[in-house]
């Protein structure tokens, strides 16, 4: 916090990480005293491109749902894969999460999940967004015996 204080007049300009910039000019009666400044929490949010591929060989998968989940809790519907095997979000807040990705019934996939991972202050910035890649495994067939 930087103040200067001329004419009765006390100007602070307040940067705190996570929040807005602030500034705020008061008359200074008395040697003591509280001023209350409210901040405003930025926006934070981060750029998160998911690939889906095939465990065997290493294909895009399209058609794949994907869901962004953190612990039981399901966040947002991230969108469905495209050609290339990606989905593409940028608007993902802060936190710690995983990716549920579930292929549709005529695929030979089972429901699979990324690892965890963290959306922060690298994403938020102008780097581009995190890339996370989920593995589908082909659900194998039984045999019967007879």
């Amino acid at each position: 916090m930087q103040a200067q204080a001329s004419c009765g007049l006390l100007t602070a300009n307040i940067e705190a990480v996570g929040y807005e910039d602030a500034r705020k000019t008061v008359e200074v009666e008395s040697q003591q005293g509280v001023v209350g400044v409210s901040l405003k929490k930025k926006k934070m949010h981060g750029g998160l491109r998911v690939l889906v591929k095939d465990e065997d060989t290493e294909k895009p998968i399209e058609g794949v749902e994907l869901l962004l989940k953190s612990g039981a809790r399901t966040l947002m519907r991230l969108g469905t894969t495209d050609s290339t095997g990606a989905v593409l979000e940028e608007k993902v807040p802060g936190g710690t999460y995983y990716v549920e990705a579930i292929p549709p019934k005529q695929m030979p996939y089972g429901i699979e999940r990324s690892f965890e991972f963290d959306i922060g202050a690298a994403e938020f910035s102008v780097s581009g967004p995190k890339t996370i890649e989920v593995t589908m495994i082909k659900l194998r067939e039984s045999k019967k015996i007879l």
